[in-house]
Parts: structure tokens; sequence; C-alpha cells
């Protein structure tokens, strides 16, 4: 019902406000997602209120909301509170500066070690980036809750694993099993199936990869059955020599080093004739 929660934003004339009844309009604004209620009074504010951090910042925020980046920027671009840095990080985000939203992201957590907005933004931008270690000490910072623990352990168990730390990736992933029993999700086997593949844990990489293909993940069928082909299918994973010396690239070869070269159709009898002969045959017209 937020359309009809918003109706005293409506033909509100905020230039009127001041101080904390004005940033309780603000707040309203963005928490009912109608910032253009607001933002079409904004030419009508005081000199007074930009110069107010608090205001400012929020007025900065429903600019971002409104996908305003350029106001949104010139807003907030001189104030360093945790809010004004990850609105920077998002705008970055959205501009697709990677390394520019990390470095914004990094120091609105200078600013706030918890903040869950800014960690919540940085961790898929860490992943992006291929910030492995980051990754790992970022996911520690996470909410703790009960709810959201087994997916913030899964989350680290990732960063684990593509940093290199098998070991440490398979202690949260045993935690994850065993709380959730025969229903992990499908990520956690995957991960589980290809640490124990590093870790060269035949009995563990087979059962994982089996979970995995079961709940329709190709390449864990494909894991399961070259499991039943091979002897020790854990030691290819450390195999740094080709397993095949010479392989025939057939995807190559009939595709770029295919040469196009026609049939040529030999014409034995004309189809004029055939038609003609047919005609006679039939006598699809007449003889007078």
């Amino acid at each position: 019902e937020t359309k009809v929660a918003a109706r005293p934003l409506k033909g509100l004339s905020i230039e009127n406000e001041r101080g904390d009844l004005l940033r309780l309009y603000l707040k309203l604004a963005l928490y009912l997602n109608e910032p253009e209620l607001i933002l079409k009074r904004t030419p009508y504010l005081s000199e007074e209120v930009f110069s107010n951090p608090l205001t400012r910042e929020l007025l900065g925020l429903l600019f971002y909301r409104n996908a305003d980046f350029v106001k949104a920027y010139e807003l907030i671009e001189d104030l360093s509170t945790p809010n004004s840095e990850n609105i920077k990080g998002n705008i970055y985000l959205a501009q697709g500066k990677l390394e520019l939203a990390y470095a914004q992201f990094k120091v609105a957590l200078n600013r706030k070690t918890n903040s869950q907005n800014a960690l919540e933004r940085i961790i898929p931008t860490a992943w992006r980036l291929n910030q492995w270690n980051d990754g790992v000490e970022f996911t520690r910072l996470l909410d703790n809750s009960s709810d959201k623990q087994l997916e913030k352990l899964a989350l680290e168990a990732a960063f684990l694993t593509k940093n290199e730390q098998y070991t440490e990736a398979l202690d949260r992933l045993k935690y994850i099993v065993s709380e959730t029993k025969e229903s992990a999700p499908l990520e956690v086997n995957q991960l589980y199936a290809y640490n124990s593949l590093i870790k060269e844990d035949k009995k563990n990489a087979f059962e994982y990869a089996n979970r995995a293909c079961k709940q329709q993940d190709a390449y864990a069928c494909w894991m399961r059955s070259h499991m039943f082909i091979w002897e020790d299918f854990t030691l290819l994973s450390k195999r740094e020599d080709k397993v095949f010396e010479n392989v025939e690239d057939l995807l190559s070869k009939y595709t770029t080093e295919f040469t196009p070269n026609p049939i040529k159709e030999t014409i034995f009898v004309e189809q004029r004739n055939i038609e003609e002969l047919e005609d006679a045959q039939i006598e699809l017209i007449p003889t007078p």
C-alpha cells in the first residue's frame, strides 16, 4: 500500500519545512520509493538546506534512486559518511567502473566496518575482480544471524575454494551439510565435489558429484561418469601433462579449416523434356 502511504507527500511544499521534519519527509520518500514526489520541489530549497550534510546525503540518495547520477554525485562528492561513500560506489557500479567502485566500498567500510550495505556490494565486486583473499575477509563480516549463517558459510567456502584454501572450504561445507542433511543446495554439493576432487577424496568426490548430478548439474554428471571409467579420477586434477597427446579438434576442423566445395550436379535428362513427356502421356492439353 505504498501509494496510499505516500499521499501526504503529494502536493507537499518541502521548501517550507526545516530540520528533522524535512529529513523525515525525505526518508519517507526513500522508504516508499517515491523520489519524484520530493525531487520536483528541490529547485525551491534554500541554501541553508544544502549546507546540512545529513539533508544533502538524503537528497543525494533520492537523486540516485531516481537514476540521476550526476546530481547525486554533485550533492555527496565532498561528504565522507558511510552512506555517501556507498552511494559513490553504487554510481561507479552503475557506470561499470568496478575498480573505482571496489575502492569506494573499501572507504565506506573504513568509515563503518560492519556496514552491511557496503559488504553486500563489495563482495560480488571482489568476486568479479578476482580478489579472493579479500572476499574471504569480507564474508566473515556479514550478518551472522541464524537464518543467514549457512548462506554466509557457503559464500565463504566459495571464496576459500577460489583462493585454493581447500581444507578450510571443506570445513565450512561439512558444517552446512550436517545442518541441512540431504537437502543441501546445488552450489554446496558442487563445491563439496570439487574440493574433494582436489583433495583426492574419491568417496566424497563421487558422493557429492552424484548429489549435484541429481540436481541436474551437467558438469557433475560428467564428473561422476568419468569416476566410473578412471581407476582414480582424483589424480587427474593435479596432472600437468596432457592426458591425450594427439587429440583432433573436430570443432576447429569443421568450422575454421573447412573449405566450401559445392557438389556439381550432372544433368542426364532435362527437366523440360520430362515435363513434355508427362504432358503427352496424360494429355493435359486436349488435341483438337
